[in-house]
């Protein structure tokens, strides 16, 4: 699942050579995240009328706050969500900041007398991937997520 490329320049990961993580001599390290992409579109799937914030939905793909939502919960019984506790919420925040940045996911914006919501959403041309199974990626274009190897969260090195 890991693979160690060098970075070059023109890596989407600049080396600037100025911080402590550059002056380690930074290798960009790919990881598939595609198990968690699909928990993240099946999360927000299954949560139906209630509108998830990214600390919602952040919470979910932990793990936390399932006993009030059964049919977030049911997914992993399903193999449709792999819930991720060891993975820290800037973690996961920065993996949902990519799907978004990817156009899988989408901002809904909601708005009251005294403030403006924001919540996630499946962007259109990904609702085919809602429901699958985390085996059944055939169609399913791989989520990729790059790291500086000294930046890896820990949750993330030794995945299958």
């Amino acid at each position: 699942m890991l693979r160690s490329v060098p970075a070059p320049s023109t890596s989407a990961i600049d080396v600037c050579g100025e911080c402590d993580v550059c002056q380690q001599s930074p290798t960009v390290v790919a990881v598939d995240c595609t198990a968690m992409m699909l928990t993240a579109i099946n999360v927000i799937a299954a949560a139906g009328e209630e509108q998830l914030t990214l600390l919602k939905l952040v919470a979910y793909c932990r793990g936390y706050g399932l006993k009030k939502a059964p049919a977030i919960a049911e997914l992993a019984t399903r193999n449709c969500a792999r819930f991720v506790p060891a993975l820290s919420s800037e973690d996961w925040g920065y993996l949902v900041s990519q799907l978004v940045d990817m156009g899988v996911l989408v901002y809904k914006f909601s708005h009251t007398a005294h403030a403006t919501n924001v919540y996630l959403a499946v962007s259109a041309l990904h609702e085919t991937q809602i429901a699958r199974t985390l085996d059944q990626t055939g169609g399913v274009e791989p989520f990729i997520v790059r790291y500086a190897s000294t930046a890896l969260p820990n949750a993330l090195m030794n995945k299958d």
